[in-house]
């Protein structure tokens, strides 16, 4: 008895992964159900959405400019030079993304009072505290997701989909349990 090896049409992959990350999308929802049942409506709720938001304010555009055009350049080096070079060139564009994401979440945990000012002009001192509390360690996860977003393009010029959306899962259970 000979076994074929499974393999998925385009049309079934897509089908796939867009109930998986349907599945993502909804469990998310179960987190910031669990979240607001927890921590309620209030000076907790709005300091730590606060301080999630500011550093995707200030770095998704330079993080997704980066991890969108990487896919067509890495493709365009490793189809005209080689894999080798198209991995020097991820690995150089790891280094810099990660030397400007460290450079942010250093002078965000340095700027974290001035920041809270500027993006939370109308919350009072206890609250604003707080929100500065949160945004330092909000800062330095902008370095993981430097790292995530272009390895996420990688995998996905590799043709691997599923360990983004499995870690999307993970990420979202984690989050309720704890």
């Amino acid at each position: 008895m000979r076994i074929e090896k499974f393999k998925l049409t385009t049309a079934q992959l897509a089908v796939g992964i867009a109930i998986l990350t349907l599945g993502t999308k909804l469990l998310a929802f179960v987190r910031e159900l669990v979240l607001a049942n927890f921590f309620g409506a209030g000076t907790v709720t709005d300091a730590y959405v606060m301080a999630q938001s500011i550093p995707n304010i200030l770095l998704a555009g330079l993080i997704s400019a980066a991890a969108i055009s990487y896919m067509p350049i890495f493709s365009r080096i490793t189809e005209s030079e080689g894999l080798r070079e198209g991995n020097l060139f991820t690995s150089r564009l790891l280094n810099a993304m990660l030397i400007i994401s460290v450079a942010a979440a250093v002078l965000g945990a340095i700027f974290a009072r001035p920041l809270v000012s500027v993006f939370a002009r109308g919350y009072d001192e206890p609250t604003a505290a707080l929100t500065a509390w949160y945004l330092r360690p909000a800062f330095a996860m902008a370095i993981f997701n430097v790292l995530v977003y272009i390895f996420e393009a990688f995998l996905q010029y590799k043709e691997i989909f599923f360990p983004q959306i499995i870690f999307g899962y993970l990420q979202n259970i984690s989050v309720i349990a704890f």
